[in-house]
């Protein structure tokens, strides 16, 4: 605990923001909700600067449960945000399993998003913060589409094995045809083109000339 730093939590959503601000001795001095849009942020930084300057303090230290990608542009907005530049800013990229684990030593509970954030803002007072949070730089694009094309991956990969537990049903010795590939462009067209049993009354002929 720094009695030099205002400490602000948030609790994020696609829609709006709910933010706490917390003095170094636990005081509360404000609670707030502002749209998740630019418009928001910069209401949120004008009241932090506003409570920074009231009470005198020369450090914020900012952090949000991680939700989806809600927080990625409010966290960069502030650690990048050339008014607090005067200031020493740490923000943070909260796991939702340590602020869970914090809350459950409050005995008063609730489950509004207002006293979430003060739940983030006391965690960041008390301290054992993880790292700090990395603000956007040059590779988290590459970052981005590298987790995206995992995702597309496993994706696929997961409904080839079902289709093929399907297919199995349907044609047991299906995978036992000469295919190199059960997904390629000849083995697709022929369980596309055909049923099981138009497949099986076909002539060998029929079957050379449409596989050629």
């Amino acid at each position: 605990m720094n009695n030099n730093t205002l400490y602000v939590g948030c609790d994020v959503s696609s829609d709006n923001n709910y933010f706490c601000f917390l003095l170094g001795d636990g005081t509360k001095l404000d609670t707030k909700c502002f749209d998740n849009n630019k418009s928001g942020a910069n209401k949120l930084v004008k009241l932090i600067l506003k409570h920074l300057e009231t009470n005198n303090l020369s450090a914020l230290i900012f952090g949000v449960e991680a939700t989806s990608n809600y927080h990625f542009h409010l966290l960069n907005f502030i650690a990048y945000n050339q008014l607090l530049a005067d200031y020493d800013v740490k923000v943070y990229q909260l796991n939702a399993k340590i602020i869970k684990n914090f809350k459950d030593a409050y005995s008063d509970k609730s489950k509004t998003d207002k006293y979430d954030a003060f739940i983030i803002a006391d965690k960041l007072r008390f301290g054992r913060l993880p790292e700090e949070y990395t603000p956007f730089n040059e590779y988290e694009p590459l970052k981005r589409l590298t987790r995206t094309r995992f995702h597309l991956a496993e994706n696929l990969r997961r409904e080839m094995n079902y289709f093929i537990s399907n297919l199995f049903l349907k044609f047991s010795e299906y995978k036992k045809l000469p295919f190199s590939n059960t997904f390629g462009a000849t083995s697709v067209a022929l369980f596309t083109e055909f049923d099981v049993e138009e497949i099986a009354d076909l002539s060998i002929q029929e079957l050379i000339d449409f596989l050629v």
